[in-house]
């Protein structure tokens, strides 16, 4: 049997390779650039602003039409939670849950299902047990039993009978 372990790998502890300041990044490029001075950054944030006034200025139509867009994938992401299966949460969940939990919880509900499972099993063989034994002996025991009391029965009846008779005999005798 091969037991497999969760292991964290190293590369997600490391720290990411990125800019330290806000103003490191060329975000025209994606690159990394070395830190610029004053008097640049100054400039570079003052094209920016131009570019982004000019962009709104094109007109409110282009910010409507995005806005009525953006609406529209809101509803599509609407639609789309409603096509997901409990077993689709389920399964996003399992990243909620750290891994040292996730091996606790499955080691916790594995041991509870053996227990489980093992309970059952030998309530269903004993069950199997009386059962069959009660069939096998309980039953000719129960037959044996009212036979006996029939035959009980029979002999307090003859006797009563035969008393009667003494009965009838000697009233019969005397009456004469």
């Amino acid at each position: 049997m091969v037991k497999l372990e969760e292991v964290l790998d190293e590369e997600f502890n490391k720290a990411q390779v990125g800019p330290e300041g806000e103003d490191d990044w060329d975000t025209d490029s994606g690159q990394r650039t070395a830190p610029l001075k004053t008097s640049t950054r100054k400039k570079e944030k003052e094209k920016n602003t131009k570019r982004i006034q000019k962009e709104y200025s094109k007109g409110e139509t282009d910010l409507l039409q995005t806005e009525s867009e953006a609406s529209e994938d809101d509803d599509d992401d609407d639609l789309a939670l409603h096509d997901e299966s409990l077993a689709d949460r389920l399964a996003a969940l399992r990243d909620m849950v750290p891994p040292t939990q996730r091996k606790f919880l499955s080691q916790t509900f594995g041991a509870a299902s053996s227990w489980l499972s093992a309970g059952l099993k030998f309530g269903g063989q004993t069950l199997w047990v009386v059962s069959t034994s009660a069939l096998l002996l309980g039953v000719p025991w129960a037959l044996a039993f009212s036979e006996e009391q029939q035959l009980a029965e029979m002999e307090r009846e003859m006797k009563m009978q035969q008393s009667a008779n003494e009965v009838c005999f000697f009233l019969s005798f005397f009456s004469f």
